[in-house]
């Protein structure tokens, strides 16, 4: 832990999911964005916490009750990221649990919790804790599971870990050869949505798309973030979303929606975001 990162942040914006609580992991489309530094904190690295870092665990620890307790709440970690322009952020790193060959740990905004001087403001803590709004982070990987700031974690939102490892399954076979890039990514349906010229582009930034997979066989591409589509109907909780970066550009984002059927994943829509 401690390790410094530089990483792209989401002002404003975003594409899958609530954009303030996934900055320092990932980019968002229609968002601009600032060049960031970051640091993970763990609970247990006390000579190497920042004051206002120290005094936010230290606090929190008032509502530990038992050693039962005591023991989880020392895998706790906290991510500050330092932006080029704008306020500093904070993000709680739960401990970090496997399942279903997964790891995975919540991840929570809590910038509230701090002036724009990073003063810890304890009297906001109460209302919020550790429970605001967490994503969740993901990785396939046998144990021990790496720790809450190794680049590998995808943001997921909406996600058991059994889709997760589904999804991925789906994304890595993709990439395994190009019979299968063909099978999983076929002709992109027609947007009845919008007019043909419009569609005219979408196109283009398909086969765009299937290029540079193409030239990725054996070595998938990152997946920054999977989730449940932010169009779906509420009766709908098969329609995911997988957001990937252009390795060529980085303000280019890849968004494949996939439905799960009797017959496994099914690709069923695209779109590109510039950041």
């Amino acid at each position: 832990m401690g390790n410094a990162r530089a990483v792209v942040v989401c002002i404003a914006g975003g594409a899958l999911f609530a954009c303030t609580a996934i900055v320092a992991f990932t980019s968002r489309a229609n968002a601009q964005l600032v060049q960031t530094e970051c640091k993970t904190y763990s609970r247990q690295a006390n000579a190497s916490l920042p004051t206002e870092i120290a005094s936010y665990f230290s606090d929190s620890e008032k509502d530990v009750v038992d050693a039962v307790d005591q023991q989880l709440f020392k895998q706790f970690a906290v991510t500050r990221c330092k932006r080029q322009y704008g306020r500093t952020l904070y993000f709680l790193e739960y401990p970090v649990q496997r399942d279903n060959g997964v790891c995975h740990f919540k991840h929570s905004n809590i910038s509230h919790l701090f002036d724009e001087s990073g003063k810890y403001l304890a009297e906001k803590a109460p209302q919020i804790g550790f429970k605001e709004h967490p994503l969740e982070m993901m990785i396939e990987s046998g144990a021990p599971c790496p720790v809450q700031d190794f680049a590998g974690y995808v943001l997921t939102s909406s996600l058991p870990s059994g889709v997760f490892h589904s999804i991925m399954m789906f994304w890595n076979k993709a990439a395994s050869s190009e019979a299968e890039l063909n099978r999983a990514f076929p002709a992109l349906p027609r947007d009845q949505r919008v007019p043909p010229e419009v569609d005219k582009f979408r196109n283009a930034d398909f086969e765009k798309f299937r290029s540079v997979l193409r030239s990725h066989i054996g070595k998938p591409l990152p997946v920054m973030s999977v989730g449940l589509s932010v169009n779906i109907r509420p009766e709908d909780t098969t329609h995911y979303e997988i957001m990937v970066t252009d390795p060529e550009n980085a303000n280019r984002s890849w968004i494949v929606g996939v439905d799960l059927t009797d017959k496994g994943w099914v690709f069923v829509d695209f779109s590109t975001r510039i950041a």
